[in-house]
């Protein structure tokens, strides 16, 4: 019983988190894939934290085309460690006594199977036959799952995002906790958030 109502409320902090990310306006539609600009969605409920954040890839590994050679194949795979190394993305502030419990990094550029494309399965290698690399998701998707023990102590985050991918310039974050929701524009210079 305990691990459904883990499942369930994972499943809707999920389901927060990707609302946060559909619910932007259309006027930001244009600049879905630009490179340099990525998305960050925090979503607190009770004791937990969702945090996805979604990044072109090549601010991530600096190219977007399937990997080809060997090390190109090295720097996705090195692009990806980077992003699982929370402490380096993203740390919430100390007084939430917060600890990571899960992360997934996502990416075509990876060979990941999963797909979201509806009404059917489209794999790289059907992009690679067809010369139509529009199919291959080259953004990075990392999504972090955090339990606070002290949650109402939880002010905000500090980013070191932008240290560890200097090609990356702006996130655009959009947060939903307890005490609100809001959005702000994060760069290097204004690499914080207060929730």
């Amino acid at each position: 019983m305990k691990l459904s109502l883990i499942n369930n409320q994972n499943c809707f902090l999920s389901m927060l988190v990707l609302s946060l990310v559909f619910a932007a306006p259309l006027e930001g539609a244009e600049r879905a894939h630009e490179h340099g600009v990525g998305s960050l969605s925090v979503a607190v409920e009770g004791h937990d934290v969702e945090i996805e954040l979604v990044v072109p890839g090549a601010d991530v590994v600096g190219f977007e085309h399937p990997p080809s050679s060997e090390r190109e194949k090295q720097a996705v795979i090195a692009g990806a460690d980077t992003l699982r190394d929370v402490k380096g993305i993203i740390v919430l502030s100390p007084d939430g006594k917060c600890r990571v419990e899960d992360v997934e990094i996502s990416s075509g550029l990876l060979g990941d199977k999963k797909d979201n494309h509806s009404g059917g399965h489209k794999h790289e290698h059907e992009a690679k036959d067809k010369d139509d690399h529009k199919e291959v998701h080259s953004e990075f998707v990392a999504h972090y799952h955090f339990h606070c023990d002290n949650p109402k102590q939880l002010m905000g985050a500090k980013l070191g995002f932008f240290k560890v991918f200097p090609s990356a310039y702006e996130l655009e974050a959009k947060w939903i906790t307890p005490k609100g929701q809001g959005a702000a524009e994060l760069t290097a210079k204004s690499s914080s958030l207060t929730f």
